[in-house]
């Protein structure tokens, strides 16, 4: 009962988490610090998560590149691969930039490639953006909601944020869980877990940020905006849109859990008026 509660009470003022805007909090203090971005600049955000998360699907959307999306328990990408250059302009900020997507090997990979090998694909990727002076711009960790528990796989998959923190600052880090068209009622029981998960609300204390992708380009592209966007008035103007989108889906949301906690509620009534029956029976 409580449980329902607490998912009515997250619904219903339901907001995308972003990190703190004051530039005095110790949690924002960290390196490396942001890369400043300039208008036109070419600039990288590497995907990750495990196997069947949908980072491929994911880039596919934001980019409308054609990398090859697995269909099986097997994962499709054994390499690093890079969709295709395309052009984001973040609302409020007033820059554009060029933006190439990075595809990585999920963890959990069914096919040959183990987690260490993976880990080196992407430790070496990000040197070599280092070494080539390329802008990495941040990073997004993909987590499907549809998982039932945390298991070991996402738990291996936070070595990465190791190496990722050593290259970017972690408030341009989006954990982002997907296959929301798949799980509703369910999802924010398991979203609320997600985010009281030590690993992640440990990820978040530092200054990532976590938002849902409900799938499609649009959804991709608020992730994409959450990380480009640095000014607090443009976070406001992109919150502004957000919020906007997610408007009729929570109301949507709303109207299943205030069933649902009806329906609790009753079943509570029914059992005390059975036990009520029962004590006047002794």
């Amino acid at each position: 009962m409580r449980r329902v509660y607490m998912a009515f009470t997250k619904i219903a003022n339901y907001s995308p988490r972003r990190a703190s805007f004051n530039p005095h909090s110790s949690r924002m203090v960290q390196r490396p610090t942001s890369t400043e971005l300039k208008d036109g600049d070419t600039v990288f955000i590497v995907v990750l998560g495990i196997t069947g998360c949908g980072k491929t699907t994911f880039i596919n959307e934001a980019s409308d590149s054609n990398l090859v999306v697995g269909k099986s328990l097997f994962s499709q990408t054994q390499e690093i691969t890079l969709s295709k250059p395309f052009t984001v302009e973040p609302p409020g900020e007033g820059k554009k930039f060029d933006v190439i997507l990075i595809d990585t090997p999920g963890f959990d990979n069914t096919a040959k490639t183990s987690d260490v090998k993976i880990r080196q694909l992407i430790k070496a990727e990000l040197e070599r953006l280092d070494t080539e002076k390329g802008k990495l711009a941040g990073a997004i960790y993909l987590h499907r909601i549809s998982d039932n528990r945390i298991g070991d796989t996402a738990t291996k998959s936070t070595k990465i944020f190791r190496q990722v923190g050593s290259h970017v600052s972690m408030d341009k880090v989006v954990i982002s869980t997907s296959f929301w068209s798949k799980e509703q009622l369910d999802g924010v029981f398991r979203e609320i877990d997600l985010e009281d998960h030590p690993i992640f609300s440990q990820i978040q204390e530092k200054g990532a940020q976590m938002m849902r992708h409900d799938s499609g380009k649009d959804s991709a592209m608020e992730i994409i905006w959450a990380i480009l966007t640095k000014s607090p008035q443009a976070k406001v103007a992109q919150e502004e849109r957000i919020k906007e989108r997610k408007a009729l889906s929570n109301q949507d949301n709303s109207q299943m859990l205030s069933m649902e906690f009806d329906k609790q509620a009753q079943v509570s009534k029914q059992e005390i008026r059975n036990l009520d029956a029962q004590l006047k029976g002794i």
